[in-house]
């Protein structure tokens, strides 16, 4: 029956005389649609009756090592950033005082944010951890809050000023290691993305919305040492 059927489609396509350039046009045309026909199988399984497919938001975030993923799977969550390579271009700080080592970037992968306090200055009080939530960001002391950045627990205070144009953002990243907390403070300068006109608006808008400061003080914090 299958022959019978492909002999009738082949009549229908090429005539009654086929030629033979004619018979590979069919091989190539059913070659293609038996292909649509698997692919619309393997859709129909992904996509069960009655499941509306998702369509996610062109958003983009920027990781650490400064490349940027997009929105994906059903929740339309940010994909995983790249696995980092030991960080082998950052560089080494040791702080004299405190005896503690750190790896850091030298530089922030943006365009219209700048490490402004950079590297990280630090240091460390006995523990544990306590971290008292309260305040707003552009309050005179800023906002506190606990952050869970991938596995780790840290008390953020971010504190937000405007000057000369630009926006200035203070953070303590406080974090327990080894039974003592590590504090690293640091400041960023962006520039204010409304004094541009578009698109470099727009390109600055969304180099802000995809930051992630978090990832790199995480990374940062990872590597810290007692000498």
């Amino acid at each position: 029956m299958a022959r019978a059927w492909k002999a009738r489609l082949a009549q229908a396509i090429v005539g009654s005389n086929p030629t033979s350039s004619a018979m590979e046009k069919f091989k190539t045309f059913t070659m293609w649609f038996t292909l649509a026909l698997i692919v619309a199988g393997f859709v129909s399984f992904e996509l069960p009756d009655g499941e509306e497919p998702t369509f996610c938001t062109l958003d983009a975030m920027q990781c650490p090592d400064g490349s940027y993923v997009g929105r994906t799977g059903p929740k339309c969550e940010f994909a995983a950033c790249p696995a980092p390579e030991a960080d082998k271009d950052w560089a080494t700080l040791t702080d004299e005082e405190t005896g503690i080592s750190f790896r850091y970037p030298e530089k922030f992968f943006t365009i219209y944010i700048d490490a402004y306090d950079w590297p990280p200055q630090v240091r460390t009080m006995e523990g544990p951890l306590v971290c008292a939530e309260a305040g707003e960001i552009d309050g005179r002391a800023g906002r506190t809050e606990e952050r869970m950045v991938d596995d780790r627990i840290y008390c953020v205070t971010e504190v937000v000023g405007v000057a000369a144009g630009s926006m200035y953002t203070q953070y303590a990243y406080s974090f327990e290691k080894d039974g003592r907390v590590v504090i690293l403070t640091l400041t960023s300068r962006a520039s204010q993305c409304g004094n541009y006109e578009d698109p470099l608006r727009d390109e600055c808008e969304r180099e802000r919305e995809a930051f992630d400061i978090d990832g790199v003080i995480d990374r940062v914090a990872r590597s810290v040492r007692f000498e």
